[in-house]
């Protein structure tokens, strides 16, 4: 039997003094990156993929794409007040089937345009295949509030909140 385990601590004692133990590693972000080139992804998406790879988050190349522009789009709305072209963005982002990943990645995008704000250079972002757009949208103003409310609002989307009510509510 192979028994694994991200916390190991977790298992009774008496099953751990039976194994033995090894300690993977978890791949780098550069051989991320290599693999993410050698299955097709461009460059500069496959490091943006496997920075997200790196913290828990596995994206479809065109899933990620798909769902990075619909959180631009409202993260640029909110930066012009846009309020119907807001909620426009709000009420297609609620129609996806992974409301964690929308969060999770929504979270990063806010993350990169504070880090943007804070003076750090492109090259350190999440993101950076997205620079000249996040570098537009962290000059709207500050972020920090949306941020916090997202990091925030993750334990109430597993109580089975809806996202949308959750991303409205963080905007307002």
């Amino acid at each position: 039997f192979i028994l694994i385990s991200n916390q190991p601590r977790a298992v009774l004692e008496t099953i751990i003094s039976r194994c033995q133990q090894l300690a993977l590693p978890p791949p780098t972000r550069d051989e991320l990156t290599q693999q993410l080139i050698q299955d097709g992804c461009g460059s500069n998406l496959a490091q943006t993929l496997a920075e997200l790879q790196r913290r828990g988050l596995h994206f479809a190349e065109s899933d990620f794409a798909e769902r990075r522009q619909l959180i631009i789009a409202w993260l640029g709305a909110i930066a012009q007040n846009q309020d119907h072209q807001r909620l426009l963005s709000l009420d297609k982002i609620s129609k996806d089937q992974a409301p964690d990943q929308i969060l999770e990645l929504a979270l990063s995008l806010t993350l990169d345009l504070m880090r943007l704000q804070s003076g750090m250079p492109t090259i350190e972002l999440t993101h950076r295949d997205l620079g000249n757009q996040l570098h537009e949208l962290a000059q709207a103003g500050s972020w920090i509030n949306l941020t916090q409310t997202l990091a925030a609002a993750r334990p109430a989307l597993k109580r089975n909140l809806r996202l949308s009510s959750l991303l409205m509510g963080a905007t307002l």
